[in-house]
């Protein structure tokens, strides 16, 4: 399909988006819960794949009062916290919080499951301009901000087609391994336990207390009236390229570890002796996330008249690179431009002489273009009055 029946559309006109609601504070009340409609949380969202059909808690009619129920195929998207931007389909009718947006199709505009598979694939522009605040938190400002390529609406419902039958032979699978382990428990307890509790056991069986045949032990926390149980002990460090194949030490004594600048994914763990009893905890994994290249930003034009603009390029980036463009007066104070997040930036009208950066993306790794290219503003020139000296001359003769 040519590139040109693709166009970028924003959200909303796509169908109606609204976040969620649930104004009453304390949010933990008693009476908000215990009654007959589902409230769905972040974990509900988390746990769907791709429907959402089980919920953890209800609202109660005094709940239902000060939030809103939204129909079934509403799209969920979280926009607070670590889980940023996860999507999920409402299979049922139900209420969310103000921490997750509601996205209903128009049909005449769109395809569900397409929107769905479109905010996916945005999800890691979406979770970088979300960071660094005390909770991520993505606005409904920032959300509309980041256009979809949109096809024609037979293109999207074909695209969808494909991909949600793949989902559905997931889900397929995932319901017949539930399934199979129910029955595996069903005849556990038919075969084995149910014959036990009434007295008969299977062939060649004899009960016996558990300790006659195993021997049991507690732990505990030693007492910390005993040195010799807390003191001289030692902590030795290990780290490891491949999850444990290959072991170094790092490091011993401290009960921190700082590991040295990391260029590659790494494994780490600890062993602690105490008197002459050691133990040691499973490997955490540290993920190496390499930066992309600066970058070199580049002006369609470095000056510009008042009220006119021009267009700004970043080159040098490797494939997948995510974007997002910051303008300031003096090449000192910065400030984020919504909905600026390609390579190439349209800066729009300009009064005054500007600075542009574009700070570049791998994942949550961002690094800020080699340069930063200033448009110049031209003022208008001042527009003055003509003044003939003679305001009347003879045929043939002139003036100045």
């Amino acid at each position: 399909m040519p590139a040109t029946e693709w166009k970028p559309r924003r959200l909303d006109e796509l169908g109606f988006v609204g976040r969620g609601k649930s104004r009453h504070r304390p949010r933990g009340e008693a009476r908000l819960y215990g009654g007959p409609y589902p409230f769905i949380q972040t974990a509900d969202i988390m746990a769907a794949d791709p429907y959402i059909t089980g919920y953890s808690q209800t609202y109660s009619e005094f709940g239902l009062q000060q939030s809103k129920l939204w129909p079934p195929n509403t799209l969920c998207m979280t926009i607070a916290g670590a889980n940023t931007a996860e999507t999920a389909i409402l299979k049922i009718e139900a209420c969310f919080p103000d921490s997750v947006v509601g996205f209903i199709s128009d049909e005449k505009q769109s395809d569900l499951h397409f929107v769905k598979y479109s905010l996916d694939l945005l999800k890691d522009k979406y979770r970088a301009i979300t960071r660094g605040a005390t909770q991520d938190n993505l606005s409904l400002d920032k959300l509309l901000s980041f256009p979809i390529p949109t096809p024609p609406l037979p293109v999207q419902r074909r695209i969808a087609g494909i991909l949600s039958a793949y989902d559905e032979l997931m889900e397929n699978n995932r319901r017949r391994i539930r399934l199979l382990e129910a029955m595996a428990r069903a005849l556990y307890r038919e075969w084995f336990v149910r014959p036990c509790q009434a007295g008969n056991l299977p062939k060649d069986w004899e009960q016996k207390l558990v300790g006659e045949s195993f021997e049991i032990s507690g732990g505990g926390t030693p007492s910390r009236q005993e040195p010799a149980y807390w003191e001289g002990g030692t902590i030795q460090w290990y780290s490891s390229p491949d999850g444990g194949t290959t072991v170094n030490p790092v490091g011993t004594g401290a009960a921190t570890y700082t590991t040295p600048a990391l260029t590659a994914n790494t494994w780490i763990a600890a062993c602690v002796t105490v008197s002459g009893c050691s133990g040691c905890v499973g490997w955490g994994k540290a993920t190496v996330v390499s930066y992309p290249p600066n970058g070199t930003a580049a002006a369609g034009a470095s000056s510009v008249c008042s009220g006119s603009g021009t267009t700004i390029s970043i080159s040098g980036n490797t494939p997948n690179t995510l974007y997002q463009w910051y303008k300031s007066p003096d090449d000192a104070s910065w400030s984020y431009i919504s909905g600026a997040d390609n390579a190439t930036l349209n800066t729009g009208a300009l009064t005054a002489s500007t600075y542009f950066l574009c700070v570049t993306y791998n994942g949550s790794c961002g690094v800020w273009s080699y340069n930063h290219p200033l448009v110049t503003v031209v003022a208008p020139p001042t527009v003055g009055t003509a003044v003939p000296t003679a305001a009347t001359v003879c045929s043939g003769s002139g003036t100045t």
